[in-house]
């Protein structure tokens, strides 16, 4: 039987083509989800670790309350009767407020020798585990911001974050380009811009977009529809700032439903803008603009504790090398080149000039020794130059001392604040003093480090002898390494999808499948959940807030709990005020303490402790009452909260001689 003539046969180009296709595509998918700039990765490195030393500090003021015994959260209520099957935390091991200090201060400096980008996977450990232990100390007060940085934190560990930007990156870059002569620094410094392809980038990437999507996706109440909703955020008495309170009177109808519904357009939107492969640098650079605008807006009205500045935390990940090309093109234009003229026979001055060199990644400054005295213009001499260095900018001026450290930091990508104040009255007699004393003593400093005081250094700081290949065992068990860690990623990927489907009501039943064990372990001591539904699928309309009504022992009535709270000094309170001013602990913990009885024992304790805290006698409390204070907000369009309701649900002693009957 003969063949059809119908039948076709592909010719080998197009086979070709067709190879070509599924390459290009798999190479964009690559480019897109798993890969991050190098240089992307330091910026967001820099901003988190800012992020969480910020978290730390607005803990400070509080330390005692949420962090010690003498506070509301003791470490052994958590121990006896967890919150949660699986929860850890270091702040366990402290019970008084010097050991909780102490606690602070460890947090204090992972954090900021992640910052720095000093050992930077040592201090990506720590900080996680810091992180950790700082939120699940006391679960009660767990919101979306916490649960944010903890999710940073642990995929960001499997990240090489000091590759630039760092104490690392710059130690690495002593060591790959040695230099004994000026000449040598002419060379300039490599920057590593190859991008960090990894499973733990896609795994960054696709958190952001879920949080997004489903925060949309929850967001389909009526007041959502009718564009009510910043009307009625903007009515939380304990939630809104002062600026959102002085606005929220005079903020026009069209006006609050056109941030409304402009919100939720950007949050259905960022998931394709962030993960979409075709157009991704304009996409990415239209997410990168919109949506931190949108959380700032967040920010300024509403008291949401970190949530905002953490989602903020993820957009440096999101510049590409397009971006950065472009930024390093902008500075090039608007920073000129400096000459340098120094001594390098001073072994500490040539060291100093190696690490600026390795800092300068704009290739702005050019050093000249000082035994060319052919290439001085005219003002320096090899003497002025064997006493300070000189640095001639691009309009010819001459500066010395730290006036010359201030115009070389301002030629550094980043240097500008140190460069400020270098330049700042006072600050620049104090650095010109220091930079003599310096400068007088450069022989005995530059011996003591084991370099020459002049001739050439004999050891050159962070460089070493010529680098022998590595053993075909060490990159074997690199390669292993660095597999296995795609593995752990893997893991916490799975982890974390399964609990996205667990935890977001959006998702249909038939699709939430059983949980293995050591998923939910995994979500659960690291606070890692997935539910992510804020104001959804409604804007409360009501308030709420917890009141203490105390009887003295002289006979005074007090609130001991919002006097700590925001410094309410008055009885208890009928109806709750318009702006309370508590921060986002007391909040939290104001509005949920109700449906925690775990935690009432040790309230009632420490409301009874009151007297101690403020050191009075006359004001120990014989008798209290703690009450939930609600009210309904008003509807648009109308003023004055209505249906106000007081529910108590703990009762110590007996304030008037009624039946002691709390509500449950």
């Amino acid at each position: 039987m003969k063949a059809s003539k119908n039948v076709s046969h592909a010719s080998p180009m197009a086979v070709e083509g067709s190879r070509s296709d599924k390459a290009s595509i798999g190479t964009r998918l690559r480019d897109t989800w798993f890969s991050l700039d190098p240089r992307s990765l330091g910026l967001f490195r820099i901003g988190f670790a800012t992020l969480l030393l910020g978290d730390l500090l607005r803990r400070l003021p509080d330390l005692v309350v949420w962090y010690s015994n003498d506070g509301l959260i003791p470490n052994h209520t958590q121990l006896w009767r967890p919150a949660a099957r699986w929860i850890f935390s270091v702040f366990f091991l402290a019970s008084t407020p010097t050991e909780a200090a102490i606690g602070f201060l460890l947090c204090g400096l992972s954090f900021l020798g992640l910052l720095i980008g000093w050992k930077t996977r040592l201090f990506q450990l720590l900080s996680l585990i810091a992180t950790i232990s700082l939120h699940s100390r006391g679960v009660i007060l767990v919101n979306g911001g916490d649960v944010t940085m903890n999710l940073l934190a642990a995929w960001s560990l499997f990240l090489p974050l000091g590759r630039r930007f760092s104490v690392d990156s710059l130690l690495a870059s002593l060591r790959e380009r040695p230099a004994s002569t000026a000449a040598d620094l002419a060379q300039g410094v490599p920057s590593p811009v190859r991008p960090v392809v990894s499973l733990a980038a896609f795994g960054l990437l696709l958190q952001l977009a879920v949080i997004y999507f489903f925060n949309a996706i929850h967001k389909g109440g009526n007041t959502w529809m009718e564009g009510s909703v910043v009307h009625y955020v903007l009515q939380r008495d304990g939630m809104v700032t002062w600026l959102g309170y002085q606005l929220r009177d005079h903020l026009p109808m069209w006006l609050g439903k056109a941030l409304t519904w402009s919100t939720l357009a950007l949050e259905a939107a960022a998931p394709a803008l962030i993960l979409t492969p075709w157009g991704t640098t304009w996409a990415r650079r239209v997410a990168m603009i919109a949506l931190p605008a949108m959380h700032m807006g967040f920010a300024l009205f509403l008291n949401v504790g970190f949530f905002s500045p953490a989602m903020c935390a993820f957009y440096p990940l999101l510049l590409s090398a397009a971006d950065w090309d472009a930024a390093s093109r902008f500075l090039r234009k608007r920073v000129g080149p400096r000459t340098v003229f120094f001594d390098a026979s001073c072994g500490i001055c040539f060291q100093t000039a190696r690490l600026l060199t390795a800092m300068d990644r704009l290739g702005r400054l050019r050093f000249v020794d000082n035994a060319d005295a052919s290439l001085f213009p005219p003002g320096v001499t090899p003497e002025l130059v064997e006493r300070t260095v000189v640095v001639v900018d691009d309009q010819g001026r001459q500066h010395t001392r730290s006036a010359a450290f201030a115009s070389i930091f301002r030629a550094i990508p980043g240097g500008f604040p140190i460069a400020v104040l270098l330049s700042a009255p006072g600050l620049r007699a104090l650095a010109d003093r220091v930079y003599d004393l310096v400068a007088s003593n450069r022989v005995r400093i530059s011996t003591g480090l084991g370099l020459a005081a002049c001739g050439l250094p004999r050891a050159t700081f962070g460089s070493s002898a010529q680098a022998t290949p590595p053993a075909p065992f060490a990159i074997a068990l690199r390669s292993g390494l660095g597999w296995a860690r795609e593995a752990l990623v893997l893991v916490f990927l799975l982890s974390v999808i399964s609990q996205i489907l667990v935890e977001n009501s959006s998702i249909p039943r038939w699709l939430k499948l059983p949980q293995p064990t050591v998923f939910r372990a995994l979500v659960a001591y690291g606070r890692f959940g997935q539910g992510w539904s804020m104001f959804a699928p409604n804007a409360p309309d009501k308030d709420w807030m917890v009141v203490v009504d105390a009887l003295t022992v002289d006979g005074r009535r007090i609130d001991p709990f919002n006097f700590a709270a925001f410094g309410y000094d008055g009885p208890a309170l009928r109806e709750v005020p318009d702006l309370q001013g508590m921060n986002q602990f007391w909040f939290d913990y104001s509005t949920r303490i109700k449906d925690n009885p775990a935690y009432h024992h040790t309230l009632e304790g420490w409301i009874l402790e009151h007297h101690k805290r403020t050191g009075k006698p006359a004001d120990r409390i014989v008798a209290f009452e703690v009450a939930l204070l609600e009210d309904r907000s008003p509807r648009p369009g109308s003023s004055g909260s209505t249906d106000v309701r007081r529910t108590v649900f703990l009762r110590h002693g007996n304030l008037d001689g009624s039946p002691d009957v709390v509500a449950r």
